[in-house]
């Protein structure tokens, strides 16, 4: 049984390391099922199906021999796989809760403790730092390198990359049309404020001729990239210029993979 109080993201590398040690990317989620079932003598069973509410991706239903995941077939096939994810985050940090039926609600620590899970599963943190090391001079390039070799959502694999704060910076999904930010997340290491973020947007959209100077938020200057990746949706990655790419390198010491 794992000690209460560890990580999701402790208990993924722990039992990838213990059951899945020469795993390939992206993971192969039948793999992760048998190891479940292995470590538990239990059977898994994924199912996909058209019962589940609209805004849920997966649930997850436990008897004593059973972990039976049900799985919203509408979702798109990356979000599928990080929400299959998270109910095997509550299956091995032997959560009380979880999305049990319709209606239900996962208490927060645990919700935050199974997508740490998921997201240090499906993007283990050595290979995002490889992936970053790659390509540091673009960061909505590798937003989408991280989506097609790990097979996550633009959003999982953004959260995961500030989460690391390897490459100390801010990304969003905004809609400049409809004045709308779908999502933000950015690095720990940056003290910003949504509200902030939002006074930013408003002067980065509003000055089309300068976008490719220097903007500042709360007095940092970034380097700013924008790119339109559906609609007239674009994906906005705000980097400090003040934070040179050595940051990369000191903040992933020990995740290099030698």
């Amino acid at each position: 049984m794992w000690k209460s109080g560890v990580s999701g993201e402790m208990i993924a590398r722990s039992f990838m390391f213990s059951y899945l040690p020469h795993a390939d990317y992206p993971l192969n989620l039948i793999h992760v099922a048998v190891a479940i079932e292995t470590k538990f003598d239990i059977e898994v069973i994924m199912e996909e199906c058209d019962c589940v509410p609209r805004e849920i991706t997966a649930q997850l239903a436990c008897s004593d021999w059973v972990a039976y995941i049900l799985i919203n077939k509408f979702h798109h096939l990356n979000k599928k796989r990080f929400g299959i994810c998270h109910e095997f985050g509550h299956l091995l940090l032997e959560h009380k809760h979880g999305n049990l039926y319709p209606g239900s609600s996962e208490p927060d620590e645990e919700k935050d403790e199974a997508n740490n899970f998921a997201a240090a599963l499906l993007m283990p943190s050595n290979l995002v730092y490889s992936l970053a090391r790659r390509y540091s001079d673009n960061f909505t390039y590798l937003i989408q390198k991280m989506t097609q070799y790990f097979k996550v959502s633009t959003e999982a694999a953004a959260r995961r990359l500030v989460d690391t704060d390897y490459m100390p910076g801010l990304i969003a999904l905004v809609d400049p049309y409809l004045g709308r930010l779908n999502w933000e997340y950015h690095s720990p290491s940056l003290m910003l404020d949504r509200e902030s973020f939002r006074e930013f947007l408003v002067q980065y959209f509003a000055q089309p001729k300068k976008r490719e100077e220097n903007l500042e938020i709360m007095g940092y200057p970034f380097k700013i990239e924008a790119k339109r990746i559906w609609g007239n949706k674009y994906l906005l990655a705000c980097v400090p210029y003040t934070m040179s790419i050595k940051c990369l390198k000191e903040s992933a010491s020990g995740y290099s993979g030698k």
